[in-house]
């Protein structure tokens, strides 16, 4: 069920090398509700390396502020 109207302020942090999101549809998502995305260089659907999550620990922080 796709989303008609997103009306919260939203961020997305996305894995360059996702293999699970289509780039276009997650594009379409931003575009459509005015997210705020950020991309992870070499990151995956899934972040596991000791550099993907400390990326993701400082993009929390940072959102969250």
């Amino acid at each position: 069920n796709p989303v008609k109207k997103w009306d919260k302020k939203t961020f997305i942090l996305y894995g360059e090398k996702d293999n699970m999101t289509e780039k276009c549809i997650l594009n379409s998502f931003v575009e459509r509700n005015n997210c705020i995305l950020d991309i992870l260089k070499d990151g995956e659907h899934f972040f596991h390396t000791s550099e993907q999550i400390n990326y993701l620990n400082n993009w929390i922080k940072k959102v969250m502020e």
